[in-house]
């Protein structure tokens, strides 16, 4: 009878486990079409770097309809404050931007 609870219990775990993996999966990937489809792309300065300090990614500022933006976002490279970079931003909500590290400005 014990056993029969245990298994049950795990089958619970795992069960939950399961959903919580599909859930976290499909928000990425649904936020990640939305930002895709409703998206502009604009030139960022990046501010501080905090690559190393454990709390990996980078904060940045841009120009969006006349507003300055300041974001964050993680990154596994290290970004070189003060250069210019290429952000993709959310027409409608400026925080879902994202810093496109692998892309700098070029100087022209």
């Amino acid at each position: 009878m014990i056993k029969n609870k245990e298994n049950y219990y795990n089958l619970l775990r795992i069960l939950l486990l399961l959903l919580i993996v599909l859930g976290v999966t499909f928000f990425s990937i649904s936020r990640r079409k939305n930002l895709k489809e409703n998206h502009v792309i604009v030139i960022g300065i990046a501010i501080k770097n905090t690559h190393g300090t454990g709390n990996d990614g980078v904060e940045y500022k841009f120009d969006y309809q006349g507003k300055t933006h300041e974001e964050w976002c993680f990154t596994n490279t290290n970004t070189i404050e003060g250069g210019k970079y290429f952000v993709l931003c959310h027409t409608e909500n400026m925080s879902r931007s994202k810093l496109l590290e692998k892309c700098p400005v070029p100087d022209t």
